[in-house]
């Protein structure tokens, strides 16, 4: 879906952004284990802005949080002033994150219309595709 107001976002299709910064990357790894997690993103963690995760329990903190919710959020951690928030999918054909990616004075207050239209996307993509089940996986 693309922005119709004034001030939108529009990544770049390259960019290749660290797994622990981003609520698409966070997504994702709540579907690790945390030693899984641990291998994954080691130690190292580049300060993409103020707010970007510093340590390992910082970012296994935010991952059980997502796995609580549901939900994976970035408020500014990786571009400043750019809020994200994404789901996870495991599907039949692979993992995948939907995210979107708003700018900070507009997330804030529009936060709770974009967790319930993000979780009714994921839901509704899951009927269409399929999901792998702890019987399947």
């Amino acid at each position: 879906m693309v922005a119709t107001r004034e001030l939108r976002v529009v990544p770049h299709i390259s960019l290749n952004l660290p797994l622990y910064s981003t609520s698409g990357g966070r997504a994702l790894l709540a579907l690790e284990s945390d030693e899984d997690v641990r291998v994954m993103v080691s130690e190292a963690y580049a300060e993409l802005t103020e707010m970007t995760v510093k340590t390992l329990p910082q970012l296994l903190m935010l991952i059980a949080e997502v796995r609580a919710s549901g939900l994976a959020i970035d408020r500014g951690e990786t571009l400043e002033g750019i809020s994200t928030m994404a789901v996870a999918i495991d599907t039949l054909f692979g993992r995948f994150s939907i995210s979107l990616l708003v700018p900070t004075a507009r997330f804030h207050r529009q936060e709770a219309h974009y967790r319930t239209a993000l979780i009714k996307c994921k839901e509704a993509l899951i009927r269409e595709i399929g999901k792998i089940t702890a019987a399947e996986g």
